[in-house]
């Protein structure tokens, strides 16, 4: 089994290069693997939460970045109140 590769922002690929991934033991691979999986999983948790707005979250719309556009609220119903 080579190095993981990391490729978290898609564009770049990183490794560990072989002849160092060599010289570790089997145990070592082992956690620098659990290591990388850990990490990648919270990077995942963090951008999710970065891309949460008071439109997809109970966050509220203070809380928005400026720019964040939201929906304008419905128009009045045509129908009448009750049943």
């Amino acid at each position: 089994m080579g190095p993981p590769d990391y490729n978290g922002d898609m564009n770049r690929l990183a490794s560990i290069p072989q002849h160092l991934w060599d010289t570790l033991s089997e145990a070592a691979r082992v956690g620098i693997g659990a290591v990388i999986e850990a990490l990648e999983n919270r990077i995942a948790e963090l951008e999710a939460r970065l891309n949460q707005n008071s439109t997809n979250s109970s966050k509220p719309p203070s809380s928005d970045p400026i720019g964040v556009k939201r929906k304008p609220p419905d128009p009045p119903s045509k129908n009448r109140r009750g049943g």
